[in-house]
């Protein structure tokens, strides 16, 4: 599911997120996720035997009708977590020029992203699971 609007604790709350259509785009590349199972879930969607859903709630969420509005038969996956300006994805550390990226490749700017994951949150303590809607991938640039 991605987010149509601004969830209640954020200083946006209610107000549309666009990133359904900066997905569509190609502005909004990647997801944040809990890591659960999603390293197996993009595996099996890149083996041929599952595709990544990406919905929306038509109303209001777990109340509506799920509407669909991109299939991928590939994805990507990357582990993340930060701690004092540097991030780490798939155990490499880099700068905070990285950083930035992660933020616009989110869809967000930084303002909004600090609102959505807070830095006294879990995000930047624990690793989460990037879903990326793209090949690119950040393990493949350049580290600082």
């Amino acid at each position: 599911m991605i987010a149509k609007v601004f969830p209640a604790y954020h200083y946006r709350a209610g107000e549309p997120t666009g990133f359904k259509e900066k997905i569509l785009s190609g502005e909004k590349i990647h997801t944040i996720r809990e890591i659960g199972n999603w390293k197996r879930k993009i595996d099996e969607v890149n083996a041929g035997f599952a595709y990544l859903s990406l919905r929306q709630w038509e109303g209001e969420p777990y109340k509506s009708k799920q509407r669909e509005f991109l299939r991928l038969e590939q994805a990507g996956y990357e582990e993340i977590y930060a701690n004092n300006s540097r991030i780490h994805i798939n155990g490499t550390h880099y700068g905070h020029f990285v950083f930035s990226d992660v933020i616009r490749n989110d869809g967000l700017d930084a303002w909004n992203f600090r609102e959505w994951f807070p830095y006294d949150s879990e995000l930047f303590f624990e690793p989460k699971a990037i879903i990326h809607f793209t090949n690119f991938k950040y393990s493949k640039q350049q580290r600082l």
